[in-house]
């Protein structure tokens, strides 16, 4: 943005606009998606149903990749690295294990409040 630009509120556009419209995710250049592209869709399937709703958040970390993954690998505190979350819990005392569900709350202004995830 140029000095003394400013953007206004109207010229907003989510990051799930910005990849309709070019193609790839906010956040990432077309070099990046065509090489990471295959990765993501391995790991995840955007099939969204009647009143649900999905994104896909990209964002660099410089950073090694074992600290990357030490954050977040822990299923019971993605907003650490998630900002949109307001708070998480895991059902069932808290015990991390495939198929725990772990119910979360969403920061307000989003297309949800809560969201109910599966570990895998």
């Amino acid at each position: 943005m140029e000095e003394g630009s400013k953007k206004s509120p109207s010229s907003f556009r989510s990051p799930m606009a910005i990849e309709e419209e070019q193609g790839f995710p906010a956040g990432l250049t077309a070099e990046e998606y065509a090489d990471l592209r295959h990765r993501v869709e391995s790991h995840h399937r955007y099939q969204v149903g009647p009143g649900q709703c999905s994104s896909l958040l990209a964002q660099r970390i410089r950073a090694p990749a074992a600290t990357v993954w030490s954050v977040v690998r822990r299923f019971d505190r993605p907003q650490v690295y998630k900002h949109f979350i307001r708070s998480c819990a895991v059902n069932g005392g808290g015990e991390i294990r495939p198929g725990c569900l772990r119910e979360v709350s969403i920061i307000s202004g989003l297309p949800a409040s809560t969201s109910t995830d599966t570990h895998l």
